[in-house]
């Protein structure tokens, strides 16, 4: 939902860039080539594993050059990261790293190349162990966000609240679909999938005129009270709990329900 959604964590990875770069150029007296992957695994998939902003700084840091694929959905243009030093480019293969977030599919692996994403295989996830296998037919090196910690052990590129700002964005829309398809018309109905509104100030605004609705009409008598739980207190639990707060209800204990 928000206008600049960023991976958390992302000065170590440039740091761990930096050094890459400055041993790359040591070795082959080049810069590092790094590419940034067009994301294709959902229609409406809108992110990118470095912003424009993050991309100058790159550039600035390191020296490094960086081309990125092209998107007509991206949440950043193509020129805004022209204009942040990049070049735009459908052809990934001259890069040394290749950054994404999302899996890849198979057909798009190239091999013998080192990709930097969030693979979902080291659990042993039994979706994904195809991919896993093409990354070794394939000579691929494998960076995997969910390992990269710090001396204490630390993930240093996770989640944080605007995670929770999309879930919880999703979750009311997706209610008010399921309230309509058991034939009840709700408040929620009005909630759209967070990657349509452009800022959380949208979000907010949104969120009020459906608090006034439920105000002024309550909710489906079949569904009342609706309850909503909330598990742990991270970043992700933080940001749903700063999108639903916009919606008036009461704050129940576990122990004061039947």
């Amino acid at each position: 939902a928000s206008a600049r959604p960023r991976l958390r964590g992302c000065g170590p990875l440039i740091s761990r860039l930096h050094r890459a770069s400055l041993a790359t150029q040591a070795a082959h007296s080049k810069p590092l080539v790094i590419g940034i992957r067009r994301e294709d695994k959902n229609r409406w998939e809108r992110r990118v594993a470095l912003t424009p902003a993050h991309v100058k700084d790159l550039i600035a840091e390191t020296g490094a050059q960086v081309i990125v694929q092209p998107s007509n959905t991206r949440i950043f243009n193509n020129a805004s990261f022209v204009a942040a030093g990049a070049t735009i480019n459908e052809d990934l293969s001259h890069a040394d790293a290749i950054l994404g977030i999302k899996e890849v599919p198979i057909d798009k692996l190239i091999p013998s190349k080192t990709y930097v994403i969030f693979s979902h295989t080291h659990k042993g996830q039994k979706y994904n162990m195809p991919s896993l296998q093409a990354f070794l037919d394939k000579g691929i090196r494998l960076i995997d966000y969910e390992l990269m910690v710090n001396q204490e052990g630390k993930r240093q590129v996770l989640f944080g609240k605007h995670a929770g700002y999309a879930g919880m964005i999703d979750g009311l829309h997706g209610l008010g679909q399921r309230l309509l398809a058991l034939g009840y018309n709700s408040p929620f109905i009005h909630m759209g999938q967070a990657h349509v509104y452009p800022n959380l100030e949208c979000v907010h605004t949104k969120l009020r005129h459906v608090a006034d609705i439920i105000e002024d009409q309550g909710l489906p008598d079949a569904f009342a009270p609706m309850l909503f739980t909330f598990t742990g207190s991270g970043n992700v639990t933080q940001g749903a709990r700063a999108i639903f707060d916009d919606l008036p209800h009461d704050n129940v204990t576990v122990d004061e329900l039947p």
